[in-house]
């Protein structure tokens, strides 16, 4: 008898009752009449096995069609210096940090981590298969100027409870993290 064995794709491993006879398509000729246990692999692809009778004088076609592989999931670690900021993947928020994402498809995203006060910190990461991906977002400080010009001869400025030193012209011009301050101006009297 004859069996025929096409794959989509085509280029499949095949294996007839233990023994690999080729690549698919597939053409066995005056094979004797039995059973063949068939197991059809390719790269990339679910195995595909079934049985067929092969009888004397017949033709038996088989057309496997195989079904891709699901790509493992990886997971998605973010932690941020200073920490509870806020992530996005892809522009969608996921939560703050210190945060775990698990089952994310392998693939290339965008992440963005933001916290009022502090420049964005944006990465492009690569999730790759069973893995967990790790990032470190380190967020520096917005800056801001302040300026300050003292009108009476003599006084003391402190900012936040510390003493600052007061330059020529009785004035104060100095980069600050941006956020809110105490600003307190004395003099004795």
């Amino acid at each position: 008898g004859e069996l025929i064995i096409r794959s989509e794709p085509s280029g499949a491993t095949v294996t007839l009752n233990g023994r690999s006879v080729g690549k698919s398509p597939y053409e066995g000729k005056s094979l004797p009449p039995g059973i063949y246990r068939i197991r059809i692999t390719k790269e990339g692809y679910e195995n595909l096995e079934k049985a067929e009778i092969v009888d004397s004088g017949k033709r038996v076609e088989v057309l496997a069609q195989l079904t891709p592989l699901k790509p493992k999931e990886g997971d998605l670690e973010v932690r941020s210096e200073p920490g509870e900021a806020k992530v996005y993947l892809d522009g969608k928020y996921l939560g703050e940090t210190p945060l775990f994402q698990p089952r994310i498809r392998p693939g290339r995203y965008s992440i963005l981590v933001l916290k009022e006060g502090y420049h964005p910190f944006e990465e492009r990461v690569e999730v790759k298969e069973a893995d967990r991906k790790k990032v470190l977002a380190t967020l520096r400080r917005r800056m801001g100027a302040l300026a300050v010009s003292l009108k009476t001869p003599g006084a003391t400025l402190s900012i936040d409870g510390k003493p600052m030193e007061i330059g020529p012209g009785n004035t104060l011009e100095k980069e600050f993290p941006s956020g809110s301050y105490r600003i307190k101006v004395t003099k004795e009297g």
